[in-house]
C-alpha cells in the first residue's frame, strides 16, 4: 500500500514535483500551471464498482478545474491525463511479498496503435527511451540495475536508496524541489524512506488523504467480506465497470460535479474525450 497510495493522493505532486523559479506557472501543462498557483488540493471521493473515483478541485479563471485519480481493484490506478493527449497512462502495483512491490506502468493511445502516435514517439526518443522494439534492451541498461540475486531482478531501478537516487543538489538549488531526475524517482524515494513498512500509528492523515482512506475502507472490507462469507470483491463479476479513464474537466463554480465527473471518467473503446469544459 505504501507504494500503490502515492498513485491515488492527488496532493503531493504540487510540492514533491514542483519546480523552481516559476517554471511550472509558465509550463505547457494546465494541471502543472493550477498547482503552481493553487497548491491546495480540494478532495472528493466517491467508491464505484470497480474501486475509488477520487476527484481534486483547484480554482480556474473560468469556474473549477476538476482532475480525477482512480483506484480499481485490487491494485491499479490511473492519475488525469498531462496536456490535451490520447494517451493513457495506468499502474500496476503487484504485491512480490509482504516487503517488495513491482510496479508496471503501461501506456496507452485511446484512438490509434501508440506506435503510430508520432509526437509520443518523437518524446520518448528525445528522452533517450525508444519504444518498445526500438533497442529496448539498450533502454534498459541504462535505467536498471545489473541482474543479481535480488528479488525483483533485473527490474530494480538504477536510482535507489543507496545512492541517494542520484540526488543533484545543485539541480535541486536551481531547478526542482527534489534534485532528482523525474517524478517515478522523487516518487519512489519517498515511498521507500518511510522504510519497508511504515508504522501506521504514527500517520497524521488529513483532507488530502480521503482517496487513501476510502482506497483503505474498500479494501479492508474487501478481504473480510471473503474471509468471513466467501463474498466475491467488487469488479469481479462486472468487468465492464473497469471501462474508465482518469480524467481532467473545468465546471461551472458550485455546480454538480458528481454527475459530470462520472460522465467524463467513462471510456469507450477508439474514442478521445477532449478535457470537458463549460
Amino acid at each position: 500500500m505504501q507504494a500503490l497510495e502515492g498513485g491515488i493522493d492527488p496532493g503531493h505532486a504540487a510540492f514533491l514535483h514542483s519546480k523552481r523559479s516559476g517554471a511550472n506557472r509558465r509550463g505547457p501543462f494546465l494541471i502543472n500551471r493550477l498547482m503552481a498557483q493553487d497548491i491546495e488540493a480540494h478532495v472528493h471521493v466517491l467508491q464505484e464498482d470497480y474501486g475509488v473515483l477520487i476527484a481534486t478541485r483547484r480554482e480556474h479563471e473560468e469556474g473549477e478545474f476538476w482532475r480525477t485519480n482512480v483506484f480499481l481493484m485490487p491494485f491499479y490506478t490511473m492519475a488525469g491525463r498531462f496536456g490535451d493527449t490520447p494517451i493513457v497512462r495506468w499502474s500496476g502495483w503487484i504485491p512480490m511479498d509482504d516487503e517488495n512491490t513491482m510496479r508496471w506502468q503501461v501506456e496507452c493511445d485511446t484512438v490509434q496503435p501508440i506506435l503510430q502516435n508520432d509526437s509520443w514517439v518523437q518524446e520518448r526518443v528525445a528522452q533517450g527511451r525508444p519504444p518498445l522494439g526500438q533497442d529496448l534492451d539498450d533502454t534498459l541498461a541504462e535505467d536498471l540495475e545489473p541482474p543479481s540475486h535480488r528479488i525483483g531482478s533485473p527490474f530494480r531501478t538504477l536510482p535507489n536508496q543507496e545512492n541517494d537516487y542520484f540526488m543533484d543538489r545543485s539541480v535541486q538549488k536551481e531547478w526542482n524541489y527534489s534534485g532528482m531526475s523525474n517524478g517515478n524517482v522523487e516518487d519512489q524515494a519517498v515511498t521507500e524512506s518511510m522504510g519497508v513498512i511504515y508504522a501506521r500509528h504514527r500517520e497524521h492523515l488529513g483532507t488530502t488523504d480521503l482517496g487513501i482512506i476510502a482506497t483503505r475502507q474498500v479494501l479492508l472490507r474487501a478481504a473480510k467480506a471473503i474471509r468471513d462469507t466467501g463474498a466475491t470483491p467488487r469488479g469481479v463479476d462486472n468487468p465492464g465497470a473497469y471501462r474508465v479513464n482518469a480524467s481532467n474537466m473545468v465546471l461551472p463554480t458550485g455546480g454538480d460535479w458528481v454527475v459530470r465527473v462520472r460522465e467524463a471518467t467513462k471510456a469507450e473503446p477508439g474514442v478521445y474525450t477532449r478535457m470537458a469544459s463549460l
